[in-house]
């Protein structure tokens, strides 16, 4: 228990059977009062240093625990109609767990007392407010001993007939300490501090009902309604942006493997193009391989070297020279110049290649061979056997049938 609680402010007039406070009794046992909780005798404390109360009178005080709050809820309820004024704290509720305002605190409300017929099911002090009166503040003065917070039996009948009622009960423990302290007013009696605790300090009321809290509970049940759809829908997009992000994927996967697939495909045609063009080289190298072996056995023109292509003019010819060189003029100079450079003594070579720009008749070919092999220069046996297979009137690089080209010794085909 607290210390207040075995300081009493108010008391039972035995003799009338009246509250008063000790301020308006005799001192000591001369009172004549006694306890309102346990009926024990009290003794009026009334000296010159601490606050004025009543006292329990010898053992009667450990046998009584609710003697302040009894007291001071008696004298309340015999002076509502002094009740001029109301600070109403702020209320709360609780919704989903988490604790939510339903109205702020409000002070120097205007309060003016209503009486009321019933007497019973209904709470102690009705008040109707001043600024508004269509609205009304009832407080409710519960026993001492009873828990703080428990709603009374008569609540919800009272509220079905007035929803635009709040319904507040007195919290007694919040006087004990302004009653009895050094801060209190030099002048003002108990009964006008107590008055004055009721109306001035919010945390003496705490609501029971609030005419706001079924409109609040209404609308935090639309914000959160509100809120879950908001949710749900957040969690749809986001489920939706997954899948078209999963989808993108599997495309763009998918997209590559048949990217993969075709250049494998396009990679294996062209290696098997390639083989079958090499194969075709080699069967084209054999096949010409043969035939200038056929040639050669038969006594034909000197069979090409490898590879094909002419040491001077890199062109592709059906016949080269032992050397490499094709039978163009321009690749005879560069052949017989460097011909020259190498064997600068030896003539042969220039007077053969010379001999044959005269033209490709019989006659001319013929005396041209023996006076080259009349001569004093040595011919050798590849030239020998070169000049032995060109035909009379036939073209000398090709061996063909075509007659003397604009040039005067190779044929329209082989210019």
């Amino acid at each position: 228990m607290m210390d207040f609680q075995n300081k009493i402010p108010f008391a039972i007039k035995t003799e009338t059977g009246a509250i008063v406070s000790v301020d308006d009794v005799e001192r000591g046992l001369a009172a004549g009062c006694h306890c309102p909780s346990c009926k024990g005798l009290l003794v009026a404390r009334k000296g010159e240093q601490n606050r004025h109360c009543f006292a329990h009178y010898r053992d009667s005080k450990e046998k009584c625990f609710y003697a302040f709050e009894t007291s001071v809820r008696l004298m309340l309820l015999s002076k509502l109609e002094s009740v001029v004024k109301l600070n109403t704290p702020a209320h709360y509720t609780s919704f989903d767990g988490v604790k939510e305002l339903v109205a702020k605190a409000h002070a120097d409300i205007g309060v003016q007392f209503v009486p009321q017929a019933e007497t019973h099911g209904v709470p102690a002090g009705l008040f109707q407010l001043m600024s508004r009166p269509d609205f009304h503040l009832a407080l409710h003065f519960p026993a001492a001993h009873e828990p703080v917070g428990l709603y009374p039996l008569w609540l919800g009948r009272f509220i079905a007939k007035h929803p635009k009622t709040g319904v507040l009960a007195v919290r007694y423990n919040q006087f004990g300490d302004r009653m009895f302290d050094k801060s209190r007013p030099a002048g003002m009696d108990t009964t006008t501090l107590m008055l004055t605790i009721l109306s001035e300090n919010p945390n003496c009321l705490h609501w029971l009902y609030h005419p706001r809290e079924e409109m609040a509970l209404n609308a935090l049940e639309q914000l959160a309604e509100q809120r879950r759809q908001e949710a749900e829908e957040k969690a749809r997009l986001q489920q939706l942006k997954q899948e078209q992000l999963e989808e993108a994927r599997r495309q763009y996967e998918a997209k590559q493997r048949m990217q993969r697939e075709h250049q494998a495909v396009i990679t294996a045609q062209m290696r098997l193009a390639e083989q079958e063009r090499a194969a075709q080289r080699a069967r084209d190298y054999a096949a010409r391989a043969a035939q200038d072996s056929d040639k050669t056995s038969i006594g034909g023109q000197y069979p090409r070297s490898t590879p094909t292509a002419c040491r001077n003019c890199q062109l592709q010819h059906q016949r080269l020279d032992a050397d490499g060189y094709c039978y163009r003029e321009v690749c005879i100079r560069s052949r017989a110049k460097r011909i020259a450079r190498a064997e600068k003594a030896d003539a042969s070579t220039r007077y053969s290649y010379a001999s044959m720009r005269g033209g490709a008749n019989a006659s001319s070919t013929t005396q041209k061979q023996a006076s080259l092999v009349a001569s004093s220069q040595p011919v050798s046996d590849t030239q020998r056997q070169w000049y032995s297979s060109i035909k009379p009137g036939s073209c000398p690089h090709c061996g063909g049938d075509r007659g003397n080209g604009p040039n005067g010794w190779w044929c329209e085909k082989c210019k």
